[in-house]
């Protein structure tokens, strides 16, 4: 047995689809956990459910007390999150009537938007390939961003739109992370970035691929994997550029349908 459908309902209205957790917006992306696990007596009923999305839902089961490293979830603190967040979307439409909230949401959007301009790096983003080299400062934005959602006063009151920001800050420092992790300076010219050339390219790699392999089908096994290394990297940092700019796409949608921007 699972949730019945009135209590799976009733759990997606009342989070109105974000995570109880991260509260990003999940769409149909979305996963009702048992709060205590039906192995250990947990009951299929609306107290024993709590909405999470996939990424939140596999960190809560990951726990291993047979191997502890950090701190588990408790099932108190699963419903207080939960509790919290679903007096958060019940409370949102009324304080939202009020134009003092409706203001400082829409100064909070037009700030987000002097930040990460359409035509600046988000146009960036859709037109470059990252098999290609670029210039580091055409990133900056996304920094400057990622440093202004630290403060705690930005928070949407609107819970769509905060759902919305939270999931454009995850893309973006997904994206972020991948671009610190795979790209590297360019010898001569320090201040562009690109991802490892081709290892036939790079007289220092081939000379060391050459010292492993002990055979010549070998080396050429090397550097076949190390060419479908460099195109898989291309095709992850690709893949989440046009993330961040999907996400983007929507939060600026519903910010100027909601704040007439």
């Amino acid at each position: 047995m699972s949730f019945s459908q009135k209590i799976a309902e009733q759990a997606l209205l009342d989070s109105g689809r974000h995570c109880c957790l991260c509260h990003k917006f999940c769409g149909f992306k979305i996963e009702l956990h048992h709060i205590v696990q039906k192995a250990e007596g947990g009951e299929d009923s609306y107290d024993n459910c709590i909405p999470l999305c996939f990424d939140c839902h596999a960190e809560v089961k990951a726990y291993n007390p047979k191997h502890p490293k950090g701190r588990k979830y408790t099932d108190s603190e699963l419903r207080a999150h939960r509790n919290r967040w679903y007096e958060k979307t019940k409370n949102t439409y009324g304080p939202l009537a009020n134009p003092d909230y409706i203001e400082l949401d829409r100064k909070l959007f037009t700030q987000i938007r002097e930040i990460l301009k359409s035509k600046g790096v988000i146009l960036f983003l859709r037109e470059h390939d990252y098999g290609g080299s670029f210039d580091l400062e055409s990133h900056d934005e996304l920094e400057d961003f990622l440093h202004f959602c630290k403060a705690p006063e930005i928070e949407f009151l609107d819970i769509d739109m905060e759902g919305l920001r939270i999931s454009l800050e995850s893309d973006i420092r997904k994206f972020w992370i991948a671009l610190g992790e795979y790209t590297f300076p360019l010898p001569v010219k320090r201040e562009r970035n690109r991802i490892p050339r081709d290892p036939m390219q790079d007289l220092e790699l081939v000379s060391w691929f050459q010292s492993k392999a002990n055979s010549q089908e070998e080396f050429e096994e090397l550097i076949a994997q190390q060419r479908k290394h460099i195109v898989e990297i291309r095709h992850k940092l690709n893949h989440l550029a046009q993330q961040v700019c999907s996400a983007y796409d929507e939060f600026v949608r519903l910010g100027r349908r909601k704040f007439v921007v």
